[in-house]
């Protein structure tokens, strides 16, 4: 699995509770990337012959729990970034290359234009596929992941752990939250 588990406890009512949060259920879940149609047959065929590459090294980024440090590390070697980094920064400006217009005015976001060139650096094929999808609604993406991330959630998880575990749970956007007790069980569902 891609996804990314992040696991906290609390207390409430004399009771201990886990909560399991996707961590990185924003980052991207290449899946939902269409990889067609182009309006350029040539582009087609050059993303099927490069994609797999950058595919396996993006997922590979992701499964290390280091996406938004790897681009930290190299937005820090940009040339045009003057101001101090930390994996928040980051993180916000990365959701925002992802999520909003491909356009960036880098004199206002000069962090926002150094992710970009990152992306288009490493990832030049899934840049593409991400800005052809973006093109004439940018935030198809965004619903995309809402969607693919709803679906794991609730039609994958939920269902399992009625199915399996039978407990009392609770959802909360992309985090489940159970008695402590289901905690280890559940995460074995996350990780299939």
């Amino acid at each position: 699995s891609s996804w990314i588990l992040q696991v906290n406890s609390f207390v409430l009512y004399n009771v201990l509770y886990k909560w399991l949060d996707l961590i990185n259920s924003k980052a991207i879940d290449t899946n939902v990337v269409k990889i067609e149609p182009f309006w350029h047959i040539d582009k087609t065929e050059y993303i099927k012959k490069n994609i797999e590459n950058e595919l396996n090294k993006y997922h590979s980024i992701l499964e290390n729990k280091q996406l938004y440090e790897w681009f930290e590390s190299e937005v820090e070697q940009d040339s045009d970034i003057s101001c101090e980094l930390s994996r928040d920064i980051i993180k916000k400006e990365f959701l925002s290359v992802l999520f909003s217009k491909i356009e960036i005015d880098e004199d206002k976001h000069p962090i926002r234009g150094a992710i970009r060139r990152t992306w288009s650096e490493h990832f030049p094929t899934l840049l593409m596929c991400i800005d052809n999808m973006k093109l004439y609604n940018y935030a198809s993406i965004a619903y995309e992941m809402q969607k693919t991330e709803s679906n794991f959630v609730f039609n994958y998880v939920c269902k399992r752990i009625n199915n399996e575990i039978h407990c009392h749970f609770c959802t909360i956007h992309d985090s489940i939250v159970v008695p402590e007790k289901y905690a280890n069980d559940i995460k074995k569902i996350f990780d299939d």
